[in-house]
């Protein structure tokens, strides 16, 4: 039986394909609706298991934080399949910005809507990003620096380039590069992650009409440049909490009532807000208490403080023109090492693109738990939603590993002139909602595994690493625990994907292939 990826009817679960698959395969996710073009399946040995078949997978192309398109046909197992790459001019086209929005439920990191490009434009453009650029902006002695180097796992200052893509002399911009002396065009670069490029505001609070104009011809450029490469794909907002807001805040408010930043998200950072601790110290002495009590009590007067705060930002800028797409505040940033967790999820949740979600969280090269959370929580579900179960093994693969940070350094991964193979690593015998959550869910295991293993170790030959990652998943009896568990999801919630997609998650969590196995990697 062949399904038509153009049917929009409920289609009957059929056998999954085993033995001789064909496929094919347009590359591109579609949005909600329908996965356009994308697959045509054929089972050619009814009844038997789909855990015995192999699929084909396009290997990393040398590209940051994506994979090439994989549009070659998947024909008997174990051949090989020869992806075709993108080799059009680096960001020389633009490309229309939304198509699709879709609802997600409240709570957890994908709390907010996203929006989807055209599925069948959007890996093509997006793919010549190489680099996430970010518009940071705030007065001077922000926190902004520090946000940045956490962010980046840092400790030096960040190297500065000029338009013309020349490294500026150190010497110039020594010491802080927040107080306004910093062209807003140059880039900001940190050697141990280049994947992100910065940019500051030029402390355009001082009040001048001449800096408060560069900086909005700054984002009205950057927002819709005619090179992809060279557009903001968000602007980080530092407002610190240990001035008086009121007072501080002139500038801020002028920037969201006259600045139409566009598609390009703004986020509201809350930055020091370590330094409420000695606000609601005194706050607890003023009623009486010694310094010792007022010190075990601040912590929760601590978090009142800073909820008023955050209240009150929010009431000004929201009745604003252009309001923040979110607001959030960061405290402990002054340790290095410190959690920049909830930073990336929000801002990975403000974009408007699936395809920038996956270059963000694979730049950030860390914590690949988001980047499995995001997986199954963007692309699976999607996936096993209406006709997402259509989608064949290989682009199902495929789709996953898009999310984890395989491309940092060109020389630890293969030419994309090869394809990777691996089996099918569901045991369900029918081509269900159920075979892509298994499938799906062991890939994004075996993928994490293949990562810290075969990538991060600077290893190259990945079919190996892969063969081995797969191995390692199917005989430790993680894939049995794995499967069992998502079985018991699916008799207790049926196809309902939204319980279903947070179970997952838990599932992937508790059954990471280093944790088990490497407990004290």
């Amino acid at each position: 039986m062949v399904l038509s990826p153009n049917d929009d009817a409920t289609v009957s679960p059929v056998l999954a394909p085993t033995g001789e698959v064909t496929v094919q395969d347009s590359g591109s996710l579609s949005d909600n609706r329908s996965i356009r073009g994308a697959t045509a399946v054929e089972a050619t040995h009814p009844g038997t298991s789909p855990g015995l078949g192999h699929v084909e997978i396009p290997v990393p192309a040398p590209i940051q934080g994506f994979l090439p398109t994989d549009r070659g046909a998947l024909t008997p197992a174990l051949t090989d399949v020869h992806p075709m790459g993108l080799h059009c001019p680096e960001g020389g086209m633009n490309t229309s910005i939304l198509s699709q929005a879709e609802e997600v439920p409240p709570g957890s990191p994908y709390s907010r809507p996203s929006y989807w490009l055209d599925p069948a434009k959007a890996q093509e453009h997006i793919d010549r990003i190489h680099r996430f650029r970010i518009l940071v902006m705030g007065r001077a002695n922000a926190g902004k620096t520090t946000v940045l180097q956490r962010v980046c796992n840092a400790t030096d200052q960040p190297e500065t380039f000029d338009e013309k893509g020349e490294k500026v002399d150190a010497t110039v911009v020594r010491g802080s590069l927040w107080r306004g002396y910093h062209n807003i065009e140059n880039e900001l670069v940190f050697r141990d992650n280049p994947g992100f490029v910065f940019h500051d505001s030029c402390g355009f609070e001082a009040g001048s009409e001449e800096s408060f104009d560069i900086v909005m011809k700054f984002v009205r450029d950057r927002a819709k440049a005619t090179r992809l490469d060279e557009r903001i794909h968000a602007i980080w907002f530092c407002i610190p909490l240990n001035e008086s807001l009121r007072v501080s805040m002139a500038a801020e408010m002028r920037f969201f009532d006259e600045c139409d930043t566009g598609h390009v998200p703004v986020i509201v950072l809350l930055t020091k807000a370590d330094t409420l601790s000695l606000e609601a110290i005194q706050e607890l002495m003023n009623q009486g208490m010694s310094v010792d009590d007022a010190m075990r009590g601040a912590a929760e007067v601590e978090e009142r403080i800073l909820n008023h705060y955050l209240q009150m930002v929010k009431d000004w800028l929201n009745k604003k023109s252009f309001p923040p797409k979110d607001y959030l505040s960061l405290s402990g940033m002054q340790q290095e090492g410190a959690d920049c967790t909830s930073l990336i999820t929000c801002t990975a949740n403000a974009l408007k693109e699936e395809a920038l979600e996956q270059l963000l969280l694979s730049t950030r090269q860390s914590n690949l738990e988001i980047c499995m959370e995001f997986a199954i929580m963007k692309t699976l579900k999607r996936l096993m939603t209406k006709q997402g179960y259509k989608v064949q093994p290989a682009s199902l693969t495929f789709y996953m590993s898009r999310w984890l940070p395989y491309v940092r350094n060109g020389d630890t991964i293969p030419h994309p002139g090869r394809s990777l193979k691996m089996p099918t690593l569901s045991i369900s015998k029918q081509y269900s909602m159920q075979y892509v959550a298994e499938h799906g869910l062991g890939s994004i295991l075996v993928f994490e595994y293949l990562y810290l293993f075969q990538v991060q170790n600077g290893r190259n030959n990945m079919q190996e690493g892969l063969t081995l990652a797969v191995k390692e998943y199917q005989s430790s009896g993680i894939q049995a625990k794995v499967n069992e568990s998502i079985q018991k999801a699916f008799d207790m919630h049926g196809n309902n994907v939204d319980i279903l997609c947070p179970i997952l998650v838990h599932i992937a969590m508790e059954n990471q292939l280093c944790k088990i196995l490497f407990p004290l990697y």
